[in-house]
């Protein structure tokens, strides 16, 4: 009831409605989604009360998803990486004629997935907290070796890449004064690197001002000349998902219980859901020919998987999602820690977020089917004007941080860093997440051993802190004991 009294002030829902608008505008443009949204955006929440602030971008994270699969569906360009999916028959339905059958199903089992989702997570809640107080600093280190090994491997890309990117993460937060010792370390005399590096510029340079220098090599993202049609049909596709039932809601549990894994996100959540749609499915073979329950299926996990990401993100201080690791940046902008202290000191906070992501979803539905044709025009912009958009927004919006001009250079610097790592195939989720992570683990490791009196058997003699070393080296293990069974072929 807190939480709902908190959404249900006037300006805040402001914030939320205008989160949502803006999340579906750069939703709908290829290549761009939800993290760079969510980038462009936290430098404005910027002297906001968190409140406001959170549920702005919560609105912004919720409207990218659904908008994202319009051009999935019309023009066969995921708009975020998470409608990937969508394309296997949103677009073949398109090429039919019945693209609106399947954007108005997007739109009903997006909205309705995120409610569910939502719903689920609110009643875990109440078991979910109890464990948290049950975390100490030993558990506390622990659990960021596992965040950063799981996030390493589970990202695009070889193991290899994520283990890199990671590292460099580290080693950029590290920089400043040792929070133990207070002796400076990497400053080189530099004032600015006393306090270390600030994350939102670092934030903006690497994935925002990265993707801007991306996409200055492109003329246009979709040609005037694309295949769009629209008609009648959105009603037919939305009364779809309430024909399929049964497929609706386990897509929604696939993406909720994918969502809540760190750093596997929507991309796979989407995937699982369209093959296990398959499965159930009493025509199977139509999958992939432009059949409305693979649109379903992939949606309706899309948006849960939203509610599901927020889980590790809130109750771990781990991501769960690229966008999730940006979100968890402006959690700290805002003096909040995620973390198992978070659902017990700021569980009002919590609820406002999910509740925002309820209504951030069901509004971008349905301004998605009403304003479909004008959002569907925005990708006929040319390159250059969609770079300067971005240009002029995050560079003030990395000096409005701290009033710091540095703050622009550093924004600078990291966007041609991050232009590197994406030619370089580096991950730059697993950079972003090992700099939020490393000072945490880092206090967390001295508390542990001035509470044992240097000993580090303290890691090992917790039930709890073993179990989790034993989980960190399951996830380094699995993927190359899968390998190594995938090369295997047994003699015919």
């Amino acid at each position: 009831m807190a939480a709902l009294e908190m959404l249900l002030d006037p300006t805040v829902m402001l914030y939320i409605v205008l989160g949502t608008l803006i999340g579906m505008v750069i939703g709908v443009i290829p290549g761009l989604g939800g993290v760079v949204a969510l980038t462009l955006l936290i430098p404005l929440t910027y002297g906001l009360d968190p409140i406001a602030a959170l549920a702005f971008l919560a609105a912004a994270k919720g409207g990218v998803t659904f908008s994202g699969s319009i051009t999935a569906i019309l023009l066969n360009i995921p708009g975020s990486p998470v409608n990937t999916a969508t394309l296997l028959d949103g677009h073949p339905m398109a090429q039919k004629g019945e693209g609106n059958v399947a954007i108005g199903a997007s739109a009903v089992a997006s909205a309705l997935g995120a409610v569910l989702g939502v719903i689920i997570l609110v009643l875990l809640l109440p078991f979910i907290r109890p464990l948290m107080v049950m975390f100490g600093p030993p558990e506390f280190f622990i659990l960021t070796i596992v965040g950063l090994v799981a996030i390493s491997v589970a990202v695009k890309g070889a193991i290899l890449s994520g283990l890199v990117g990671a590292c460099f993460g580290l080693l950029i937060a590290f920089h400043g004064f040792n929070p133990v010792t207070g002796s400076a370390r990497f400053t080189f005399d530099i004032q600015y690197l006393y306090d270390g590096f600030n994350i939102i510029p670092v934030i903006i340079g690497l994935f925002a001002i990265a993707e801007a220098i991306k996409l200055m090599g492109q003329d246009q993202i979709a040609t005037d000349d694309a295949d769009i049609q629209f008609g009648e049909g959105r009603l037919a596709g939305g009364l779809a998902v309430f024909r399929n039932k049964i497929l609706f809601v386990q897509s929604a549990m696939i993406g909720l219980l994918v969502g809540a894994i760190p750093a596997v996100g929507g991309v796979i959540a989407g995937f699982i859901s369209y093959i296990q749609g398959k499965n159930i499915s009493s025509h199977p073979e139509k999958f992939g020919t432009g059949w409305i329950e693979g649109v379903i299926s992939t949606e309706a996990a899309n948006d849960a998987k939203d509610a599901g990401d927020l889980v590790p993100t809130l109750a771990l201080g781990i991501p769960g999602s690229a966008s999730a690791a940006i979100l968890l940046g402006a959690f700290i902008l805002h003096g909040l820690q995620p973390g198992p202290r978070f659902l017990i000191d700021h569980i009002d906070i919590a609820y406002a977020i999910f509740f925002a992501l309820i209504i951030a979803n069901i509004i971008s539905s349905v301004l998605g089917l009403a304003l479909l044709k004008p959002l569907t025009r925005l990708t006929q912009l040319d390159t250059g004007t969609i770079v300067m958009g971005i240009l002029c927004l995050s560079i003030p919006g990395a000096y409005a941080i701290n009033n710091n001009p540095t703050d622009m250079l550093i924004a600078l610097l990291f966007g041609v860093i991050g232009y590197v790592f994406i030619r370089a195939n580096i991950s730059r989720i697993a950079f972003i997440i090992a700099m939020i992570l490393g000072p945490i683990a880092e206090n967390a490791y001295h508390q542990s051993l001035m509470t044992s009196r240097g000993s580090h058997m303290i890691f090992l003699e917790r039930p709890i802190s073993l179990g989790l070393i034993v989980l960190a080296v399951a996830f380094t293990l699995l993927p190359l004991i899968y390998t190594s069974v995938k090369q295997y072929r047994v003699p015919t």
